[in-house]
């Protein structure tokens, strides 16, 4: 048999493999065990390469969206169960300028960098376990989570543009387009003459960056992705003065399960957590997971946060402890006004009371909430 025949025989059981592997149905899992361990490496670039070019689909009763999900959680299933990641799943060509970081949170350090010509962030996550196979496990559960955000495309979420292990040996790290504007919070806070927020144009800016985070989250949401980390310093602005969500370090896809759920470990800021991550059992979850519902919660802190330039129940400086127990009985930060004592409209008022209504089923969806948000956009 020729090379070419052989190729064409590989491609055509891989099509198959695809076809059997993601099922019409979004609701329903899909399938590896019928992937041979040979087969998985050519089977998960296969489904890499397609989420950049979806037509013709695998399904004729499919569309675009629905294989796109169903796509991102089969090569997170084909990478948990063979060890493999997509093979062009690297980049080259990064250079950090500076081998000292410029800030570090919990779990990563950031530093500046250049790809292509253009300034990068470069997020390196601090691993800390001690035996090699240890750190092996580490790495490929980053690069899983960072496979799944980089096939993302939206105008209101920070792209990744890849991972690279070049810049630091034995490290895998997070490019990401910098954005010089910084976060929201900075953003609020600017006392540049250009930028900053005045009683005249407060509420317009807020209230458009409200929506545009709704529009991302809504984004993320299709995607059967859980952000599971909302709030003032997770959202970026960038050089349109537009919203960008980001750090998805702990943000999810609904992988394992067809009902977009992520994963145990969390992440969010405790001003922003919903009560089901408080106490799980009293809502009939075993353990705290973040769901899309904890992300519109987050959303209507966020609008706290927006609206005041400070966290929910940041005003009594209460313990942790406490601001869990408020949150359990069913306490929520009163109506707020803007630092320039305008107050949030009644109306707007009431999508946020829905957003972080008590029972995560009677919440909004995070397109709801930028269907209601959206007549307070000036165009």
């Amino acid at each position: 048999m020729s090379r070419r025949q052989t190729d064409s025989r590989r491609s055509k059981e891989i099509d198959k493999l695809l076809y059997d592997a993601v099922p019409v149905d979004v609701r329903t899992q899909t399938e590896v065990s019928h992937i041979p361990p040979s087969h998985a490496q050519d089977t998960i670039d296969a489904a890499w390469e397609k989420l950049d070019n979806p037509m013709p689909l695998i399904h004729r009763r499919s569309n675009p969206l629905t294989e796109a999900v169903l796509l991102r959680r089969l090569c997170l299933k084909i990478s948990v169960q063979y060890h493999v990641l997509p093979s062009t799943f690297y980049i080259t060509g990064v250079v950090a300028l500076s081998m000292e970081p410029i800030d570090s949170g919990a779990f990563a350090d950031i530093y500046e960098g250049q790809y292509k010509g253009f300034n990068v962030i470069i997020k390196r996550p601090r691993i800390t376990e001690e035996t090699y196979e240890k750190r092996y496990k580490v790495k490929l559960e980053f690069c899983r989570e960072s496979m799944l955000w980089s096939k993302l495309n939206h105008k209101h979420v920070l792209p990744l543009l890849g991972i690279c292990q070049e810049v630091f040996p034995r490290s895998v790290c997070m490019v990401l387009p910098k954005m010089e504007n910084g976060n929201i919070r900075r953003r609020l806070a600017s006392k540049d003459p250009e930028k900053m927020l005045t009683v005249a144009n407060y509420e317009r800016y807020v209230n458009r960056w409200l929506y545009e985070i709704a529009l991302g989250l809504a984004y993320l949401h299709d995607q059967g992705v859980v952000h599971g980390d909302l709030h003032g310093g997770n959202i970026l602005i960038d050089d349109t003065d537009s919203v960008r969500l980001t750090d998805f370090g702990f943000a999810l896809i609904a992988a394992a399960t067809p009902n977009s759920y992520g994963s145990k470990h969390g992440g969010s800021a405790h001003h922003f957590m919903a009560p089901e991550l408080w106490e799980p059992s009293d809502f009939g979850m075993d353990q705290p997971r973040p769901t899309t519902a904890c992300d519109v919660y987050a959303f209507g802190c966020t609008a706290i946060e927006l609206y005041t330039g400070e966290k929910p129940f940041s005003e009594h400086k209460m313990t942790l402890y406490r601001i869990s127990k408020r949150v359990l009985r069913g306490e929520r930060p009163s109506q707020p006004s803007t630092p320039f004592g305008v107050k949030m409209d009644d109306r707007i008022w009431e999508l946020v009371s829905m957003a972080w209504s008590h029972q995560p089923g009677h919440r909004l969806s995070a397109a709801q909430a930028a269907q209601g948000m959206e007549p307070y956009v000036v165009r």
